[in-house]
């Protein structure tokens, strides 16, 4: 921690800082994160330009000025989460930085919190519909008279959609893990009857047990050349594929980097089109199977404390983020229940 807060004191102001954290983190192969802090210097260099502030010390900090900052964000259509995400990177990039000397007041006053977002969970019928849907003749019934040319790319984007609904499966039976991170698993990760592995995000370990579902979908889709550190998954290999010859020049994590972006964009693209043969107003991306695994846990008498350790969070707080928010009806009955259980029949 020496090392690093030393690091921390050779930057030219807090942008500098920001933009160094955000290369650590990304060194460290915490991409996610990074990028957040990439996307936080930027913001915060482009308001003091905008202000004619120039390089901005820590210790020139000052209430009113992120207070200013907060609302320079929202005046441009920036929304509570991100610019509470920047304030985050930069205040936790101050206390490296300050340290004993910071004043721990300085962020009170503006907004560091998680608003509640519109829910990305679908319902457990949905996931039966999806995990039953026959790719090949929904693909099929869409496109009736075409010529045989055109059939056969219809058979290629089946594949590919099968093995989409293999990932997204995967990544809902392994308690919602992330696509960046099923895309970084390697066979080292597996070890006998369980799968660990380190979160991209916060760096926590996961330790998930191989469900038969889970060992079926690897035994489907795990890259062959299993050498040793491989990934697990072809992901990451697919994600390169004709794009080698443009990243020569990038270090290994910055091309792995890139092809999992690349491979994320295709994911998600091949999600929203297994979602319109589902049902037209099916809305799939590759945070859908965390919010959902979350939320049928729940719904399944999971006690909130069991779904964020089993999930990876910091805190309970962020669990009831990806919660789905229950409906008026339900609410009514869960009263009904209690006072069922609890009051009728003791009162008059």
């Amino acid at each position: 921690m020496k090392q690093r807060n030393e690091w921390h004191r050779a930057a030219k102001g807090v942008v500098d800082a920001m933009k160094m954290e955000s290369e650590v983190l990304f060194k460290m192969g915490r991409i996610g994160t990074s990028r957040n802090y990439g996307s936080a210097y930027r913001s915060f260099g482009r308001f003091l330009s905008a202000r004619g502030l120039g390089c901005m010390g820590f210790d020139k900090l000052t209430v009113g000025l992120l207070s200013d900052y907060e609302q320079w964000l929202w005046h441009k259509g920036v929304s509570r989460n991100s610019s509470s995400s920047y304030l985050r990177c930069m205040r936790a990039v101050y206390n490296k930085y300050m340290g004993t000397d910071g004043d721990n007041r300085l962020f009170m006053h503006v907004y560091t919190g998680c608003a509640s977002t519109r829910k990305r969970a679908i319902s457990a019928a949905d996931m039966r519909s999806v995990i039953q849907l026959d790719i090949a003749d929904a693909l099929q019934k869409r496109t009736l008279n075409m010529e045989k040319r055109r059939q056969r790319g219809l058979e290629r984007m089946a594949e590919k959609l099968e093995c989409t609904r293999d990932y997204f499966v995967f990544c809902l039976s392994c308690r919602g893990l992330t696509f960046v991170d099923l895309a970084f698993l390697r066979h080292s990760d597996i070890d006998g009857a369980f799968i660990s592995y380190r979160r991209k995000k916060t760096g926590q370990e996961i330790r998930v047990r191989l469900e038969p579902v889970m060992w079926n979908i690897i035994m489907r889709r795990q890259t062959q050349a299993a050498g040793a550190g491989a990934f697990l998954f072809p992901i990451i290999e697919s994600g390169c594929r004709g794009m080698m010859s443009r990243w020569q020049h990038l270090s290994v994590t910055e091309m792995q980097y890139m092809a999992y972006r690349r491979a994320l964009n295709a994911y998600n693209w091949n999600l929203k089109m297994l979602g319109k043969l589902v049902s037209p107003g099916l809305n799939l991306t590759s945070y859908v199977s965390r919010h959902t695994w979350a939320t049928l846990a729940y719904r399944s008498e999971v006690p909130l404390p069991v779904i964020s350790k089993a999930m990876g969070h910091a805190s309970v707080q962020t669990t009831q983020i990806y919660l789905q928010s229950f409906t008026d009806s339900e609410i009514d009955l869960a009263n009904r229940m209690v006072l069922k259980r609890y009051i009728d029949g003791v009162m008059g």
